[in-house]
């Protein structure tokens, strides 16, 4: 029976990165306008897999 201490093997390591740019933007009649975008990306690592062979090998 398992009494919780090998519960990290089930639960993801979560990462994230946050990138924030800010660019003027200048149209081909002159205009111009400011933009901001924010990227955000997100891991998840599963640390306790088993091996198996991954994309078109797994087919």
């Amino acid at each position: 029976m398992n009494n919780g201490s090998d519960i990290w093997f089930l639960t993801p390591f979560p990462s994230q990165i946050e990138r924030f740019m800010e660019t003027i933007v200048k149209l081909a009649n002159g205009r111009e306008f400011e933009q901001q975008k924010q990227i955000v990306t997100t891991i998840r690592v599963f640390p306790h897999q088993e091996s198996r062979p991954l994309g078109p090998a797994a087919n």
